[in-house]
Protein backbone atom coordinates (compact mmCIF):
# COMPACT_ATOMS: atom_id res chain seq x y z
CA UNK A 1 0.00 0.00 0.00
CA UNK A 2 1.29 3.43 -0.97
CA UNK A 3 -1.48 5.67 0.27
CA UNK A 4 -3.70 5.85 3.35
CA UNK A 5 -5.80 8.51 5.05
CA UNK A 6 -7.51 8.93 8.41
CA UNK A 7 -9.46 11.66 10.16
CA UNK A 8 -10.12 12.42 13.82
CA UNK A 9 -12.39 15.43 14.36
CA UNK A 10 -10.68 18.26 12.47
CA UNK A 11 -7.29 16.51 12.04
CA UNK A 12 -6.51 14.66 8.80
CA UNK A 13 -3.49 12.34 8.52
CA UNK A 14 -2.12 11.19 5.13
CA UNK A 15 0.39 8.36 4.74
CA UNK A 16 2.22 8.21 1.42
CA UNK A 17 4.48 5.18 1.67
CA UNK A 18 7.36 3.82 3.75
CA UNK A 19 10.10 5.42 1.66
CA UNK A 20 9.27 8.95 2.64
CA UNK A 21 6.11 10.93 2.46
CA UNK A 22 7.08 13.00 -0.56
CA UNK A 23 9.27 12.22 -3.51
CA UNK A 24 10.61 15.71 -3.93
CA UNK A 25 9.83 19.37 -3.78
CA UNK A 26 9.80 21.10 -7.13
CA UNK A 27 10.70 24.73 -6.80
CA UNK A 28 8.35 26.64 -9.04
CA UNK A 29 8.37 30.37 -9.54
CA UNK A 30 5.02 31.72 -8.42
CA UNK A 31 2.56 31.54 -5.57
CA UNK A 32 2.20 27.73 -5.39
CA UNK A 33 4.55 24.77 -5.09
CA UNK A 34 3.83 21.45 -6.79
CA UNK A 35 3.74 18.53 -4.39
CA UNK A 36 4.00 15.06 -5.97
CA UNK A 37 3.33 11.89 -3.99
CA UNK A 38 5.48 8.83 -4.43
CA UNK A 39 3.85 5.89 -6.16
CA UNK A 40 0.25 7.12 -6.07
CA UNK A 41 -1.27 6.45 -9.49
CA UNK A 42 -4.88 7.35 -8.61
CA UNK A 43 -7.14 8.36 -5.77
CA UNK A 44 -10.46 6.55 -5.84
CA UNK A 45 -13.66 6.05 -3.88
CA UNK A 46 -14.29 3.48 -2.59
CA UNK A 47 -10.56 3.36 -1.76
CA UNK A 48 -8.34 0.60 -3.06
CA UNK A 49 -7.45 -2.35 -0.86
CA UNK A 50 -9.57 -3.32 2.14
CA UNK A 51 -12.80 -1.30 2.11
CA UNK A 52 -15.04 -0.98 5.22
CA UNK A 53 -18.53 -2.09 4.27
CA UNK A 54 -19.95 0.93 6.10
CA UNK A 55 -18.63 3.19 3.31
CA UNK A 56 -21.07 1.71 0.80
CA UNK A 57 -24.14 3.91 0.58
CA UNK A 58 -26.16 1.44 -1.48
CA UNK A 59 -26.30 -0.14 -4.94
CA UNK A 60 -26.76 3.23 -6.68
CA UNK A 61 -23.66 4.85 -5.21
CA UNK A 62 -21.31 6.37 -7.83
CA UNK A 63 -17.70 5.19 -7.91
CA UNK A 64 -14.93 7.66 -8.74
CA UNK A 65 -11.31 7.34 -9.85
CA UNK A 66 -9.03 10.40 -10.16
CA UNK A 67 -5.74 9.37 -11.85
CA UNK A 68 -2.58 11.42 -11.40
CA UNK A 69 -2.91 14.17 -14.01
CA UNK A 70 0.89 14.43 -14.29
CA UNK A 71 1.05 10.81 -15.48
CA UNK A 72 -2.26 10.16 -17.22
CA UNK A 73 -4.76 11.94 -19.44
CA UNK A 74 -8.08 10.65 -20.80
CA UNK A 75 -8.95 9.97 -24.42
CA UNK A 76 -12.16 9.49 -26.35
CA UNK A 77 -11.78 5.71 -25.90
CA UNK A 78 -11.46 5.77 -22.10
CA UNK A 79 -13.65 2.99 -20.68
CA UNK A 80 -14.25 1.21 -17.36
CA UNK A 81 -14.66 -2.52 -16.77
CA UNK A 82 -15.39 -4.21 -13.43
CA UNK A 83 -14.75 -7.87 -12.63
CA UNK A 84 -15.55 -10.26 -9.80
CA UNK A 85 -12.19 -11.72 -8.80
CA UNK A 86 -10.76 -14.16 -6.30
CA UNK A 87 -7.52 -13.27 -4.55
CA UNK A 88 -5.15 -16.20 -4.23
CA UNK A 89 -2.62 -15.51 -1.52
CA UNK A 90 0.36 -17.84 -1.19
CA UNK A 91 3.98 -17.43 -0.08
CA UNK A 92 3.56 -13.72 0.52
CA UNK A 93 2.31 -13.01 -3.01
CA UNK A 94 -1.15 -12.23 -4.31
CA UNK A 95 -2.80 -13.03 -7.62
CA UNK A 96 -6.27 -12.00 -8.78
CA UNK A 97 -8.23 -14.54 -10.82
CA UNK A 98 -11.07 -13.04 -12.83
CA UNK A 99 -14.38 -14.85 -12.35
CA UNK A 100 -17.13 -12.78 -13.97
CA UNK A 101 -17.53 -9.32 -15.47
CA UNK A 102 -19.90 -6.86 -13.80
CA UNK A 103 -21.98 -4.62 -16.01
CA UNK A 104 -21.49 -0.86 -15.69
CA UNK A 105 -24.78 1.03 -15.89
CA UNK A 106 -23.37 4.49 -16.58
CA UNK A 107 -19.93 6.01 -17.06
CA UNK A 108 -18.65 9.56 -17.54
CA UNK A 109 -15.33 11.43 -17.57
CA UNK A 110 -15.32 14.84 -15.91
CA UNK A 111 -12.44 17.07 -17.04
CA UNK A 112 -11.62 20.21 -15.10
CA UNK A 113 -8.32 21.77 -16.08
CA UNK A 114 -5.39 19.37 -15.95
CA UNK A 115 -7.05 16.86 -13.61
CA UNK A 116 -9.93 14.56 -14.58
CA UNK A 117 -12.28 12.18 -12.81
CA UNK A 118 -13.81 8.93 -14.05
CA UNK A 119 -17.31 8.39 -12.62
CA UNK A 120 -19.17 5.12 -13.07
CA UNK A 121 -22.02 3.09 -11.58
CA UNK A 122 -21.33 -0.68 -11.40
CA UNK A 123 -24.40 -2.92 -11.22
CA UNK A 124 -23.43 -4.77 -8.03
CA UNK A 125 -26.68 -5.02 -6.10
CA UNK A 126 -26.11 -5.80 -2.43
CA UNK A 127 -22.44 -5.63 -1.42
CA UNK A 128 -21.64 -8.42 1.03
CA UNK A 129 -18.54 -9.01 3.18
CA UNK A 130 -15.74 -10.78 1.34
CA UNK A 131 -16.64 -9.33 -2.08
CA UNK A 132 -13.49 -8.92 -4.21
CA UNK A 133 -13.47 -6.69 -7.28
CA UNK A 134 -11.10 -5.43 -9.94
CA UNK A 135 -11.68 -2.09 -11.64
CA UNK A 136 -9.90 -1.67 -14.97
CA UNK A 137 -9.65 1.75 -16.63
CA UNK A 138 -8.34 1.59 -20.18
CA UNK A 139 -7.85 4.07 -23.00
CA UNK A 140 -5.47 6.37 -21.10
CA UNK A 141 -2.47 8.31 -22.35
CA UNK A 142 0.64 8.40 -20.22
CA UNK A 143 2.83 5.93 -18.36
CA UNK A 144 0.33 3.11 -18.96
CA UNK A 145 -2.72 2.63 -21.12
CA UNK A 146 -4.52 0.83 -18.30
CA UNK A 147 -5.01 1.19 -14.57
CA UNK A 148 -6.05 -1.77 -12.41
CA UNK A 149 -7.53 -1.12 -8.95
CA UNK A 150 -8.51 -3.91 -6.55
CA UNK A 151 -11.08 -3.80 -3.75
CA UNK A 152 -11.95 -6.24 -0.97
CA UNK A 153 -14.95 -5.37 1.22
CA UNK A 154 -14.85 -6.22 4.92
CA UNK A 155 -16.90 -5.50 8.04
CA UNK A 156 -14.49 -4.27 10.69
CA UNK A 157 -17.22 -3.73 13.32
CA UNK A 158 -19.60 -6.54 12.41
CA UNK A 159 -18.74 -8.61 15.48
CA UNK A 160 -19.43 -5.67 17.78
CA UNK A 161 -22.78 -5.15 16.08
CA UNK A 162 -23.67 -8.85 16.30
CA UNK A 163 -22.82 -8.99 20.01
CA UNK A 164 -24.89 -5.87 20.68
CA UNK A 165 -27.81 -7.26 18.67
CA UNK A 166 -27.80 -10.52 20.63
CA UNK A 167 -27.66 -8.66 23.94
CA UNK A 168 -30.59 -6.40 23.04
CA UNK A 169 -32.55 -9.35 21.67
CA UNK A 170 -32.11 -11.15 25.01
CA UNK A 171 -33.26 -8.04 26.89
CA UNK A 172 -36.33 -7.64 24.70
CA UNK A 173 -37.18 -11.35 24.96
CA UNK A 174 -36.97 -11.10 28.76
CA UNK A 175 -39.24 -8.05 28.70
CA UNK A 176 -41.90 -9.69 26.52
CA UNK A 177 -41.67 -12.93 28.50
CA UNK A 178 -42.90 -11.04 31.58
CA UNK A 179 -46.23 -10.50 29.81
CA UNK A 180 -47.33 -13.98 30.86
CA UNK A 181 -51.02 -13.74 29.91
CA UNK A 182 -49.95 -13.52 26.29
CA UNK A 183 -48.25 -16.92 26.43
CA UNK A 184 -49.87 -18.87 29.28
CA UNK A 185 -53.54 -18.17 28.53
CA UNK A 186 -55.50 -17.67 25.36
CA UNK A 187 -56.90 -14.20 24.74
CA UNK A 188 -60.64 -13.98 24.37
CA UNK A 189 -62.19 -12.35 21.36
CA UNK A 190 -62.65 -8.61 21.65
CA UNK A 191 -66.20 -7.31 21.81
CA UNK A 192 -67.62 -4.89 19.28
CA UNK A 193 -67.32 -2.09 21.84
CA UNK A 194 -63.63 -2.83 22.40
CA UNK A 195 -63.01 -2.69 18.65
CA UNK A 196 -64.12 0.96 18.60
CA UNK A 197 -61.01 2.26 20.34
CA UNK A 198 -61.76 1.12 23.88
CA UNK A 199 -58.77 -0.07 25.92
CA UNK A 200 -59.12 -3.59 27.31
CA UNK A 201 -56.85 -4.69 30.21
CA UNK A 202 -55.16 -8.02 29.65
CA UNK A 203 -52.60 -8.48 32.43
CA UNK A 204 -53.96 -6.38 35.33
CA UNK A 205 -57.73 -6.63 35.58
CA UNK A 206 -57.95 -4.74 38.87
CA UNK A 207 -57.53 -0.97 39.03
CA UNK A 208 -55.60 -0.89 42.33
CA UNK A 209 -51.96 -2.05 42.09
CA UNK A 210 -49.32 -2.24 44.84
CA UNK A 211 -45.75 -2.86 43.68
CA UNK A 212 -42.43 -3.55 45.38
CA UNK A 213 -40.33 -2.59 42.35
CA UNK A 214 -39.68 0.58 40.40
CA UNK A 215 -40.66 -1.12 37.12
CA UNK A 216 -44.19 -2.09 36.18
CA UNK A 217 -45.28 -3.86 32.98
CA UNK A 218 -48.87 -3.90 31.79
CA UNK A 219 -50.48 -5.58 28.81
CA UNK A 220 -53.43 -3.95 27.07
CA UNK A 221 -55.47 -4.53 23.94
CA UNK A 222 -56.73 -1.60 21.94
CA UNK A 223 -57.97 -1.36 18.36
CA UNK A 224 -56.36 2.02 17.77
CA UNK A 225 -53.67 3.64 15.65
CA UNK A 226 -51.64 4.69 18.70
CA UNK A 227 -51.75 4.34 22.48
CA UNK A 228 -50.19 6.68 25.04
CA UNK A 229 -49.76 6.47 28.80
CA UNK A 230 -49.23 9.29 31.30
CA UNK A 231 -48.02 8.82 34.89
CA UNK A 232 -49.24 11.28 37.52
CA UNK A 233 -47.80 11.39 41.06
CA UNK A 234 -49.58 12.76 44.11
CA UNK A 235 -47.60 15.38 46.02
CA UNK A 236 -47.83 16.09 49.73
CA UNK A 237 -50.18 19.01 49.08
CA UNK A 238 -52.65 16.66 47.35
CA UNK A 239 -52.00 17.94 43.83
CA UNK A 240 -51.08 15.56 40.99
CA UNK A 241 -48.02 16.27 38.84
CA UNK A 242 -47.04 14.52 35.63
CA UNK A 243 -43.81 12.51 35.64
CA UNK A 244 -42.41 13.11 32.17
CA UNK A 245 -41.17 10.14 30.09
CA UNK A 246 -42.18 7.67 32.84
CA UNK A 247 -44.09 5.46 30.35
CA UNK A 248 -43.13 3.66 27.16
CA UNK A 249 -45.77 1.99 24.97
CA UNK A 250 -44.71 -0.78 22.57
CA UNK A 251 -47.17 -1.95 19.94
CA UNK A 252 -47.17 -5.67 19.16
CA UNK A 253 -49.27 -7.71 16.78
CA UNK A 254 -53.03 -8.29 17.12
CA UNK A 255 -53.52 -4.81 18.64
CA UNK A 256 -51.62 -5.76 21.81
CA UNK A 257 -49.63 -3.04 23.61
CA UNK A 258 -46.91 -3.44 26.24
CA UNK A 259 -46.81 -0.48 28.60
CA UNK A 260 -43.64 0.00 30.62
CA UNK A 261 -43.88 2.26 33.66
CA UNK A 262 -40.93 3.55 35.71
CA UNK A 263 -41.87 4.69 39.23
CA UNK A 264 -39.30 7.14 40.64
CA UNK A 265 -40.02 7.16 44.41
CA UNK A 266 -41.17 4.72 47.11
CA UNK A 267 -44.20 5.24 49.36
CA UNK A 268 -45.98 7.38 46.79
CA UNK A 269 -49.40 7.27 45.19
CA UNK A 270 -49.58 7.33 41.39
CA UNK A 271 -52.32 7.53 38.80
CA UNK A 272 -51.78 5.99 35.35
CA UNK A 273 -53.92 7.50 32.58
CA UNK A 274 -54.25 6.53 28.93
CA UNK A 275 -55.16 8.13 25.63
CA UNK A 276 -55.49 6.71 22.13
CA UNK A 277 -56.09 7.74 18.53
CA UNK A 278 -58.61 5.92 16.34
CA UNK A 279 -57.75 4.25 13.06
CA UNK A 280 -60.02 6.67 11.21
CA UNK A 281 -58.24 9.75 12.62
CA UNK A 282 -54.76 8.57 13.68
CA UNK A 283 -53.41 12.00 14.66
CA UNK A 284 -56.31 12.97 16.92
CA UNK A 285 -55.47 11.64 20.39
CA UNK A 286 -58.46 11.27 22.69
CA UNK A 287 -58.35 10.56 26.46
CA UNK A 288 -59.59 7.19 27.71
CA UNK A 289 -61.65 6.34 30.77
CA UNK A 290 -59.24 3.62 31.87
CA UNK A 291 -57.26 4.47 35.03
CA UNK A 292 -54.82 2.57 37.22
CA UNK A 293 -54.03 3.63 40.79
CA UNK A 294 -50.57 2.49 41.90
CA UNK A 295 -48.98 2.44 45.36
CA UNK A 296 -45.24 1.88 45.78
CA UNK A 297 -44.09 0.17 48.97
CA UNK A 298 -40.98 0.86 51.01
CA UNK A 299 -39.11 -1.89 49.16
CA UNK A 300 -38.88 0.31 46.07
CA UNK A 301 -35.67 2.24 45.54
CA UNK A 302 -35.48 6.02 45.41
CA UNK A 303 -34.27 6.63 41.85
CA UNK A 304 -34.18 10.40 42.45
CA UNK A 305 -33.99 12.42 45.66
CA UNK A 306 -37.22 14.29 44.96
CA UNK A 307 -39.55 15.21 42.13
CA UNK A 308 -37.87 18.62 41.98
CA UNK A 309 -34.41 17.15 41.43
CA UNK A 310 -32.70 18.77 38.44
CA UNK A 311 -31.83 15.29 37.13
CA UNK A 312 -35.54 14.74 36.41
CA UNK A 313 -34.81 16.52 33.12
CA UNK A 314 -33.00 13.34 32.02
CA UNK A 315 -35.31 10.85 33.70
CA UNK A 316 -37.29 8.07 32.13
CA UNK A 317 -37.70 6.39 28.77
CA UNK A 318 -36.88 7.64 25.31
CA UNK A 319 -39.09 10.52 24.20
CA UNK A 320 -41.31 9.07 21.48
CA UNK A 321 -43.33 11.13 19.02
CA UNK A 322 -46.71 10.09 17.66
CA UNK A 323 -45.13 9.40 14.28
CA UNK A 324 -43.30 6.38 15.72
CA UNK A 325 -46.44 4.28 16.30
CA UNK A 326 -48.19 5.60 13.20
CA UNK A 327 -45.24 4.51 11.04
CA UNK A 328 -44.76 1.16 12.77
CA UNK A 329 -41.42 2.10 14.39
CA UNK A 330 -40.49 0.20 17.57
CA UNK A 331 -37.50 1.53 19.52
CA UNK A 332 -35.64 -1.43 20.98
CA UNK A 333 -32.39 0.27 22.07
CA UNK A 334 -31.59 2.52 23.74
CA UNK A 335 -34.85 2.64 25.72
CA UNK A 336 -33.77 5.23 28.26
CA UNK A 337 -33.93 8.95 27.56
CA UNK A 338 -30.42 9.44 28.89
CA UNK A 339 -27.62 8.24 26.57
CA UNK A 340 -24.14 8.06 28.13
CA UNK A 341 -20.86 8.97 26.47
CA UNK A 342 -19.16 6.10 24.66
CA UNK A 343 -20.09 3.58 21.99
CA UNK A 344 -23.89 3.26 21.86
CA UNK A 345 -25.88 0.70 19.92
CA UNK A 346 -29.13 1.87 18.29
CA UNK A 347 -31.65 -0.78 17.23
CA UNK A 348 -35.09 -0.14 15.71
CA UNK A 349 -37.74 -2.33 14.15
CA UNK A 350 -39.98 -1.00 11.38
CA UNK A 351 -43.18 -2.68 10.23
CA UNK A 352 -42.69 -2.07 6.53
CA UNK A 353 -46.33 -2.43 5.52
CA UNK A 354 -47.54 -0.01 8.19
CA UNK A 355 -44.78 2.51 7.46
CA UNK A 356 -45.33 2.56 3.70
CA UNK A 357 -49.11 2.83 4.03
CA UNK A 358 -48.76 5.75 6.45
CA UNK A 359 -46.36 7.42 4.03
CA UNK A 360 -48.82 7.01 1.13
CA UNK A 361 -51.65 8.44 3.22
CA UNK A 362 -49.54 11.53 3.96
CA UNK A 363 -48.94 12.36 0.28
CA UNK A 364 -50.85 15.53 -0.69
CA UNK A 365 -53.66 14.93 -3.22
CA UNK A 366 -52.05 17.21 -5.78
CA UNK A 367 -49.09 14.82 -5.97
CA UNK A 368 -50.93 11.54 -5.43
CA UNK A 369 -53.03 12.23 -8.51
CA UNK A 370 -49.94 12.10 -10.72
CA UNK A 371 -49.74 8.71 -12.41
CA UNK A 372 -46.37 7.03 -11.94
CA UNK A 373 -45.10 5.19 -14.99
CA UNK A 374 -42.37 2.61 -15.16
CA UNK A 375 -39.62 4.29 -17.10
CA UNK A 376 -35.85 4.54 -17.23
CA UNK A 377 -36.04 8.26 -16.48
CA UNK A 378 -34.70 9.02 -12.96
CA UNK A 379 -37.20 10.06 -10.33
CA UNK A 380 -35.75 13.58 -10.29
CA UNK A 381 -37.20 14.21 -13.75
CA UNK A 382 -40.05 11.69 -13.68
CA UNK A 383 -41.60 12.97 -10.43
CA UNK A 384 -39.96 15.88 -8.62
CA UNK A 385 -39.50 18.11 -11.69
CA UNK A 386 -42.59 16.80 -13.47
CA UNK A 387 -45.34 19.47 -13.69
CA UNK A 388 -48.68 18.44 -12.19
CA UNK A 389 -52.09 19.09 -13.68
CA UNK A 390 -52.73 21.93 -11.22
CA UNK A 391 -49.43 23.67 -11.96
CA UNK A 392 -48.90 25.56 -15.19
CA UNK A 393 -45.20 25.43 -15.77
CA UNK A 394 -43.83 28.32 -17.85
CA UNK A 395 -42.46 27.43 -21.23
CA UNK A 396 -38.94 28.50 -20.24
CA UNK A 397 -38.97 26.23 -17.18
CA UNK A 398 -40.08 23.21 -19.24
CA UNK A 399 -37.37 23.91 -21.80
CA UNK A 400 -34.73 24.12 -19.06
CA UNK A 401 -35.90 20.82 -17.52
CA UNK A 402 -35.86 19.08 -20.91
CA UNK A 403 -32.33 20.35 -21.56
CA UNK A 404 -31.14 19.17 -18.15
CA UNK A 405 -32.79 15.77 -18.59
CA UNK A 406 -31.12 15.14 -21.95
CA UNK A 407 -27.67 16.01 -20.61
CA UNK A 408 -27.50 14.76 -17.01
CA UNK A 409 -30.25 12.12 -16.80
CA UNK A 410 -27.77 9.26 -17.26
CA UNK A 411 -25.58 10.56 -14.42
CA UNK A 412 -28.29 11.20 -11.81
CA UNK A 413 -27.91 9.01 -8.74
CA UNK A 414 -31.19 7.34 -7.81
CA UNK A 415 -31.81 6.74 -4.14
CA UNK A 416 -32.17 3.21 -2.79
CA UNK A 417 -34.50 1.78 -0.21
CA UNK A 418 -38.09 2.71 0.55
CA UNK A 419 -37.44 3.59 4.21
CA UNK A 420 -34.56 5.60 5.66
CA UNK A 421 -33.88 6.01 9.39
CA UNK A 422 -31.48 8.82 10.27
CA UNK A 423 -29.86 9.74 13.58
CA UNK A 424 -29.36 13.49 13.93
CA UNK A 425 -26.49 13.94 16.38
CA UNK A 426 -25.19 17.03 18.16
CA UNK A 427 -28.46 18.95 17.80
CA UNK A 428 -28.76 18.06 14.12
CA UNK A 429 -25.23 19.04 13.05
CA UNK A 430 -24.30 15.47 12.10
CA UNK A 431 -26.51 12.83 10.47
CA UNK A 432 -25.82 9.09 10.50
CA UNK A 433 -28.09 6.62 8.77
CA UNK A 434 -29.09 3.38 10.43
CA UNK A 435 -28.50 0.34 8.22
CA UNK A 436 -31.06 -2.37 7.68
CA UNK A 437 -29.75 -5.87 8.28
CA UNK A 438 -30.10 -7.86 5.09
CA UNK A 439 -30.61 -11.17 6.90
CA UNK A 440 -33.21 -9.63 9.27
CA UNK A 441 -35.46 -7.31 7.21
CA UNK A 442 -37.08 -4.59 9.24
CA UNK A 443 -34.26 -4.28 11.80
CA UNK A 444 -32.25 -1.07 11.51
CA UNK A 445 -29.08 -0.72 13.55
CA UNK A 446 -26.04 1.45 14.06
CA UNK A 447 -23.01 1.75 16.36
CA UNK A 448 -22.44 5.38 17.29
CA UNK A 449 -19.47 6.77 19.21
CA UNK A 450 -20.49 9.72 21.38
CA UNK A 451 -17.78 11.99 22.80
CA UNK A 452 -17.67 14.45 25.69
CA UNK A 453 -18.31 17.25 23.19
CA UNK A 454 -21.85 15.91 22.72
CA UNK A 455 -22.82 16.19 26.41
CA UNK A 456 -26.16 17.99 26.94
CA UNK A 457 -26.99 17.82 23.23
CA UNK A 458 -29.99 16.04 21.73
CA UNK A 459 -30.05 12.97 19.50
CA UNK A 460 -33.11 12.72 17.27
CA UNK A 461 -34.38 9.86 15.15
CA UNK A 462 -36.10 10.72 11.87
CA UNK A 463 -37.79 8.56 9.26
CA UNK A 464 -37.87 9.38 5.55
CA UNK A 465 -39.54 7.86 2.50
CA UNK A 466 -37.42 8.98 -0.48
CA UNK A 467 -39.51 7.24 -3.13
CA UNK A 468 -43.05 7.83 -1.89
CA UNK A 469 -42.30 11.37 -0.68
CA UNK A 470 -40.34 12.37 -3.75
CA UNK A 471 -42.26 15.64 -3.84
CA UNK A 472 -41.54 16.41 -0.16
CA UNK A 473 -38.26 14.86 0.97
CA UNK A 474 -38.57 16.10 4.56
CA UNK A 475 -37.85 13.85 7.56
CA UNK A 476 -40.46 12.92 10.17
CA UNK A 477 -39.04 12.97 13.70
CA UNK A 478 -40.07 9.97 15.78
CA UNK A 479 -37.82 9.87 18.88
CA UNK A 480 -35.37 11.90 20.96
CA UNK A 481 -32.57 11.26 23.47
CA UNK A 482 -30.25 13.47 25.53
CA UNK A 483 -26.50 12.87 25.97
CA UNK A 484 -25.01 12.93 29.47
CA UNK A 485 -21.77 11.95 31.10
CA UNK A 486 -21.38 8.33 32.08
CA UNK A 487 -20.07 9.20 35.57
CA UNK A 488 -23.08 11.19 36.77
CA UNK A 489 -23.50 8.89 39.77
CA UNK A 490 -27.16 8.18 39.05
CA UNK A 491 -29.21 5.19 40.14
CA UNK A 492 -28.68 2.17 37.89
CA UNK A 493 -32.39 2.14 37.03
CA UNK A 494 -32.49 5.85 36.20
Amino acid sequence: QSFAAARSDDTCVLWLGPDGCLEKWEDVQGESTTLQAAGVHAVCYPPAGFVPLSLMEGPNMPWTVIPDALRFQPTSSTTVRVFHVRFERRDGSEEAVRLQEVSVKHMAVDCNGESFCVIFWPDLGHVHPGLQLEVEISGLRGDHEQLAIFHEFMTFRRKDGDHALLAEAANFRHLVHQAEPLWTEGLKEASVQDQNGQIEPVSHLGREITVDSNDLLLTLRCYAASLWATLMVKRFDGEFTEVERACHCIKLRDHIFLVRVKLPLPRHYYELKFSASLLESPREVQPSLLRYFINTSGKCSAIVRSLDDRMMEKYGFVKVQIGAQLHGVTIIAPCKFRVPVGQIYFLMHVDRSVALQAARDAVPPVYSSVEKQETDVPGLFAERLRPTQDFRSPKEVRMMQEALQSEVSASVQETYGDIHLDLMLHNGQHIQRLRERQELPGLFEGLVTISDLDVSTKIQLAIRFPKIHACDFSPRRVAEWVVSRSQDGLHENF
